[in-house]
This record gives C-alpha cells, sequence and structure tokens, in this order.
C-alpha cells in the first residue's frame, strides 16, 4: 500500500484531494489540518508521499518542510507543494531549495497530478525493491563472508595463479595477518606450499599443482608438502566459479596430517603383526620341512649304504651302481624342491601379479601336503576357476597355508574319523571364489565371529599367536580388496569363503 500524507488548513481542499487520490489503486490517504498534526503523523507512521500546502497559520508549509527534512527519519519522503498564493518563481526555488521534487499551482490539473503519483509510487516501489535486494545483497556477502572465516580448512579463491581472497585458516597457516602481506612476499600460494618436497603426482611438466587443481575441479588431489620443517598432508579440492566475467575456482585444503599419521602408525602396526605371523608360521613350516625330507633322507641312506655293501663284498656293479646315483639325484631333486617351495613362501611380493589360484592353491599343498599325508587327512579338490587374476601370489598362498594348517589342527585335536579337507574354485563375471572346508567339529557360535580379531586364538597359547586368521582377513581385504568369512556346517565341519575380486589390483606396497 503506498501511503500519502495531505497537509492543508483548509478542509474543502483535503476533501477535494483525497477523493481525487483514492481513484488510483492500492493508495491510502491521510490527511492533516495543520503542519503540526502532519508532524506528529510522520512520527506515528510510515508515509511514502507528502502533499504539503504552503499558506498555513502558525507553522507554514516551509517551516514542515524544513523540519521534515533535518530529521534521518522523514528526510527521504518526497515532498510536493501545492499552492494557490505563492507562485513565483522565487517561491518555486525555495521550495525547491528545501528539498521539494514539485511545486504544483491551484487550480491543479487533476490528470497531471494523477500521473506524476503513479510515477512517484513507481519509483518508491522500484526504490524499495532496490533497497530490500541490496539488503539481500549485504547480508548475504556478510554471510559468506562468516562462512568464508568460520570454515576451519583452508580457504581460497584462485586463477589458477593468483590468490584472490583467502580465509584466516590459510593466513593462520601460512603465518600472516593479511593477504596483502602474504602477496607482497609470495607471486602465488604455491611458492610457500611447495616448498621443501610439496609434490603433487599427477601434475604435468610445467603446470604448477594449484593450476592443475584449478583446471581439473572434478578430482580429490592428495597434497604432500613441508612447512616449517613439518610434513603436512591435505586434500584439495576445487570448484569453479565465474565472477564479473572471469573464471575462478574456490579451494580447499582439508588438514589430514593428523589422519596420516594414525594411517602410518596403523601401517606399520600391520607391518609387524604380519611379520609376527609370519615367524610364527616359521615353527610349523621347519616341522613340514623335516616331514617333507625325512623319505628321500631315508631313501639316499639306504642308497648309500647298499653301495658300501657291494664294495666291501666285491660286488660292485656299473648297472646297480647307475641304478643307485639316479635313485639319490631323484631325491636330492625332490630336496631341492623342498627348498625352492618354502624359499618361496618367506619371499613376499611387493608387485601384483598374473597367477591362477587354482595353481597357488597346488603350491600350498605343496607345501603342506606332507604334513596332511602323514597325519592321513584326505584332500578333495574340485578347481573349476579358469580366469588368472593380478593378485599379490606370496600373500594369498599365506591364506591358504594358514587355513590349511588351522583345519589340520582343528582335525587332529578332535580325532576325527576319516578327517577330509574339500577345496574348490568357482567363479562368476565379477569374482573368483575359493572354498577351503573341513569335516571336524565346527567353531563355536559363541567365538565365531572372534576369530578374525588380532591376538584370538582357541588353541594352546604355547603354539598359538592368533595372529594368523587375523592376518589372513588383513591380507584378502586389504591387499587383495576381497572378502572372507567362515561358515559352520550343518553336518559338522567349518568352510572359509574367499571372494577376490578380477580387477586389477592397485596396492603395490
Amino acid at each position: 500500500m503506498y501511503v500519502i500524507l495531505c497537509i492543508d488548513d483548509n478542509k474543502n481542499n483535503l476533501f477535494t484531494l483525497n477523493a481525487l487520490l483514492e481513484q488510483l489503486d492500492d493508495i491510502e490517504v491521510v490527511t492533516a489540518l495543520s503542519a503540526q498534526e502532519g508532524l506528529d503523523i510522520l512520527l506515528r507512521r510510515s508515509i511514502d508521499l507528502i502533499f504539503l500546502d504552503i499558506q498555513m497559520p502558525i507553522m507554514d508549509g516551509f517551516e514542515a518542510a524544513k523540519l521534515i527534512k533535518s530529521n534521518k527519519s522523514t528526510a527521504g519522503i518526497p515532498i510536493i507543494f501545492i499552492t494557490a498564493v505563492f507562485k513565483s518563481d522565487e517561491f518555486k526555488s525555495r521550495g525547491y531549495d528545501l528539498g521539494a521534487i514539485e511545486y504544483i499551482t491551484k487550480p491543479i490539473d487533476d490528470y497531471q497530478l494523477l500521473n506524476k503519483v503513479r510515477l512517484y509510487k513507481r519509483l518508491n516501489e522500484s526504490e524499495k525493491h532496490l533497497i530490500e535486494k541490496n539488503k539481500e545483497l549485504e547480508f548475504n556477502q556478510r554471510y559468506l563472508k562468516n562462512i568464508f572465516e568460520v570454515i576451519p580448512n583452508i580457504l581460497i579463491t584462485t586463477d589458477g595463479e593468483n590468490i584472490d581472497k583467502a580465509n584466516s585458516a590459510m593466513l593462520e597457516f601460512t603465518g600472516f595477518k593479511k593477504l596483502e602481506d602474504f602477496r607482497l612476499k609470495h607471486d602465488c600460494i604455491c611458492d610457500l606450499f611447495l616448498e621443501g618436497d610439496g609434490y603433487l603426482e599427477s601434475v604435468m611438466d610445467g603446470v604448477s599443482w594449484l593450476e592443475y587443481i584449478y583446471l581439473n575441479p572434478d578430482k580429490l588431489h592428495r597434497v604432500s608438502m613441508m612447512h616449517n620443517q613439518e610434513q603436512y598432508y591435505f586434500i584439495v579440492w576445487a570448484q569453479p566459479l565465474s565472477f564479473d566475467e572471469k573464471q575462478y575456482s574456490v579451494v580447499t585444503f582439508n588438514d589430514i596430517t593428523e589422519l596420516e599419521k594414525v594411517h602410518q602408525a596403523l601401517q606399520e602396526k600391520e607391518e609387524i603383526m604380519l611379520a609376527q605371523s609370519r615367524h610364527a608360521a616359521m615353527g610349523e613350516m621347519i616341522s613340514m620341512i623335516a616331514h617333507q625330507w625325512r623319505q628321500p633322507i631315508t631313501v639316499i641312506s639306504m642308497v648309500a649304504n647298499n653301495l658300501l655293501v657291494d664294495v666291501e663284498l666285491d660286488e660292485v656293479e656299473p648297472e646297480r651302481v647307475k641304478d643307485s646315483a639316479e635313485k639319490a639325484l631323484e631325491q636330492t631333486h625332490h630336496l631341492s624342491q623342498t627348498i625352492d617351495d618354502f624359499t618361496n613362501f618367506f619371499r613376499p611380493n611387493k608387485k601384483a601379479e598374473i597367477a591362477l589360484v587354482n595353481d597357488i592353491l597346488q603350491e600350498s599343498f605343496g607345501i603342506i601336503g606332507k604334513s596332511l599325508e602323514n597325519n592321513n587327512i584326505e584332500v578333495k579338490k574340485d578347481y573349476k576357476a579358469k580366469t588368472p587374476l593380478v593378485i599379490h601370489s606370496r600373500e594369498l598362498l599365506q591364506v591358504f597355508i594358514n587355513i590349511l594348517n588351522n583345519a589340520k589342527d582343528a582335525l587332529i585335536e578332535n580325532d576325527t574319523k576319516n578327517p577330509t579337507i574339500s577345496v574348490t574354485t568357482n567363479e562368476d563375471d565379477k569374482n573368483t571364489y575359493i572354498s577351503i572346508c573341513d569335516n571336524g567339529k565346527g567353531i563355536d557360535p559363541a567365538i565365531i565371529a572372534k576369530i578374525f580379531d588380532p591376538y584370538f586364538s582357541t588353541k594352546d597359547e604355547k603354539n598359538a599367536t592368533g595372529l594368523g586368521l587375523y592376518m589372513s582377513k588383513t591380507i584378502v581385504n586389504k591387499h587383495l580388496n576381497g572378502s572372507i568369512k567362515a561358515l559352520n556346517l550343518e553336518k559338522g565341519g567349518v568352510c572359509f569363503e574367499i571372494a577376490l575380486p578380477k580387477e586389477v589390483v592397485e596396492n603395490n606396497e
């Protein structure tokens, strides 16, 4: 609603002006019979336009206009003087000098007056709209500035080379009080953040990493840098921003230094536990080597004794000597192959290689097979997987050895009749599956959820570290990007099921 205040000491003039103005839409007319009454109304309510008569008793229109314009709350209200007496240019000039926007003399041209009011009403609406927009813009600017400042991460806007704006977190990190101070010392933030051995692995030759981030806003970049003789790690993210026909990027530096330290500590702990697991396996491996070597050594010993007897009895025959030598050579080859099998087990491969899980299973039976045979454990194999995988085969070999050893121990400890281990491999479009099952009594349901926890074991403390299955899960989950689980069978026994993705393994650590 557009509110007009009409001030005139003549009731008839007010009645006529009111009747004329009420022809317009969204208009409210407020009247006052004196300048003082009009001033009182201005103090009580909001007015958009004032029609002010000049010739009035006690206080004339010029004096009233002067008071209106001197008050901050009313100074912006437009005033239109209406007079039938003061028509000279001198009075008009005086009116305009007091801040009036129009000086209308009577008799009033109704059509002209209404058009002027319509115009001022539109101007008023536009002004109010502009004021609201400015308020909204100012609020948004303050709001964005506050957001900019409260974000704990380093936040800048850049064209890829220079910094346009930076938040307090960036200044605090770099040790400057104002961005201008930073600019005086550094042409680009790259100069500071690339001190020492700062790097970005994906950066191209001849392009600063900040510019590279600016050009590649859809990517997250992990940046390592030295600052104040300390190593920092950041995840850097950029988002394009167009402003005043220029291209910028909003770039955030999320400090993950503490997370990186924790990650590195966990990796070191994992490596220690993996080493402990391998060392614990060495005792079992030595026992297996003894089983593997006992028969070949016995055969070689018998061949040597037979040759000595023949020599003593002077019954040495070339054919018998040749046959005995060939037997001895065959057994030494078997001993040599055993050494190679066990050596490969203790030689971890840092890089992924192409291998078929069936071959790795066969290799594990080459190591543990004699021990299974000596304990009368039958092994059933059903290999259906045909697709080679890109994997860390030595680590997968350790997983198979751990599971097969656990199955062997469970079958022996429970004195299982007709002990059997069944191994199957299958595949689909996404994964290769390995299942290793035994026909023992299974795992107590109360602890089956804990068997992959570190240092948890159901074996005698003297004979177990509790790391075998934990490291098996770590290897499968983190190093091979797969999954492993244990399930009790309805007819007794337990199955370990492993799923390995067919994608290339990228973890070469």
